[in-house]
């Protein structure tokens, strides 16, 4: 999918990944993310918006490229043992939060938020007895 050049060309505050517009549109996108397949796509949109403006460190490289290889571990063609294959869809959740982190798509405000809503949710809700 290709993205209007203006998204590609705005200025960038100092030290940001990313201008308000395409993080408005990231974000926009991310409200929407239902599957893995959902993620995998928002991220190649977010590494396209990087590497237009140029600003693809190394913190954030290292980070991208773990989102990629646990993803890829995900595939239906390697078979790693049920114990192993249970904990990579929260790699892959842990990597995909921490580079939306990174970028600046999900806040600390936006965290705290989530928190709080699931603070308020479980009020209530029985804690389990051993």
């Amino acid at each position: 999918m290709s993205e209007p050049q203006e998204l590609m060309e705005q200025p960038l505050e100092d030290g940001a990944y990313l201008s308000p517009t395409q993080l408005d549109v990231l974000r926009t996108r991310n409200a929407d993310v239902k599957t893995p397949a959902d993620q995998i796509a928002l991220l190649a949109l977010l590494d396209s918006f990087v590497a237009s403006n140029n600003r693809r460190d190394e913190e954030y490289r290292q980070l991208f490229d773990m989102a990629q290889k646990v993803s890829l571990m995900n595939s239906p063609q390697l078979h790693y043992p049920e114990s192993v294959a249970s904990s990579l869809p929260i790699l892959f959740g842990i990597a995909y939060f921490d580079l939306l982190v990174l970028v600046g798509v999900v806040t600390t405000e936006d965290i705290l938020e989530w928190e709080k809503n699931l603070q308020d949710r479980m009020r209530g809700v029985p804690v389990p007895k051993a």
